[in-house]
């Protein structure tokens, strides 16, 4: 998403599956365009959304429970009217990541690593499982790799904003603090890969070029309709938030010289811009025939207001 509504710290999200995921492709739909609001959506509505993905009714309303049971969304009942909102909670704790989705690759870098990271000590945390699954999901999604047993580091993290999940996280225990990289040796950016996966990240920015650049074509001639545009543009970020998840950001100087993100993120970028009125259309379109209010209220995001703004 790109969304507030992401795959985030310490929720027990759904398993990423071959093929179209009802609740994954609900989690991206409801962070597109209800970005940060905790807006009621009636059920029935974000069925027939999903119908355009060829998600039946019934697997449609059983990915919506699912996403209840896990803490995700909320229900509301009014007679026998259903409708669904993202938690506040849940809007809070994916908010770092939604703005990571839509800024990655989006802004220009100063030449030169400065050597700067951020680690994370979790010391005795990695003894509890019910502690170890919140604070280690936040780590992995949020660009650290774990150098050895109980310390993690990051090369691009934000400080305030790890500064603020650590703390609604509240896993005690934990350590965090800014340090400096004095002396690395004969370490290649080969041998970098080895703790963060880079290379399972550029197989799958290679990827995600294949799949969605043919699009780009379409988009310039305007061939695509208002469907179209939201079932290219809902599919493409969520395949591309789960790049995301895995990219750790590392400086230009421990990435191999053929690293495929910029061309990746252009077309990202070009199309998520470009299909977003027409995909809100449809999606309004459909909203409308239940609730125009929340109709009204539906609203697309771009990349360009975010690394703009």
């Amino acid at each position: 998403m790109t969304d507030s509504v992401d795959q985030s710290e310490g929720l027990d999200l759904p398993r990423k599956q071959v093929g179209p995921n009802p609740q994954h492709l609900l989690i991206t739909l409801m962070g597109d365009f209800w970005h940060g609001r905790a807006v009621a959506v009636p059920s029935s509505a974000l069925v027939e959304v999903l119908g355009e993905f060829d998600i039946s009714p019934a697997s449609a309303r059983s990915a919506l429970s699912r996403l209840a049971r896990r803490g995700i969304l909320s229900l509301h009942r009014d007679g026998r009217s259903t409708a669904y909102s993202v938690r506040e909670e849940f809007l809070r704790a994916g908010e770092g990541r939604a703005m990571r989705n839509l800024r990655l690759g989006g802004n220009e870098r100063p030449s030169g690593w400065s050597g700067r990271c951020v680690l994370v000590m979790t010391g005795a945390v990695d003894e509890s499982r019910r502690e170890r699954g919140p604070l280690r999901a936040y780590l992995k999604s949020g660009g650290f790799a774990r150098l050895q047993e109980g310390v993690w580091a990051s090369v691009a993290a934000d400080e305030d904003e790890v500064r603020r999940s650590l703390s609604d996280l509240a896993v005690p225990g934990v350590v965090a603090f800014s340090a400096t990289l004095l002396h690395q040796g004969d370490v290649s950016a080969d041998r970098w890969g080895i703790k963060w996966p880079i290379g399972d990240v550029a197989d799958a920015y290679r990827e995600f070029i294949d799949d969605f650049s043919p699009y780009l074509e379409q988009v310039r001639k305007g061939l695509l309709s208002s469907r179209e545009a939201l079932i290219v543009r809902t599919r493409m970020m969520d395949s591309w938030r789960s790049i995301v998840r895995q990219d750790p950001d590392l400086p230009d100087e421990l990435l191999p010289a053929d690293w495929p993100r910029p061309r990746a993120r252009v077309i990202f970028a070009t199309l998520y811009d470009d299909l977003g009125p027409l995909a809100e259309a449809r999606c309004r379109q459909i909203i409308a025939d239940y609730d125009p209010v929340v109709a009204a209220q539906t609203r697309h995001m771009t990349t360009r207001a975010v690394t703009e703004g």
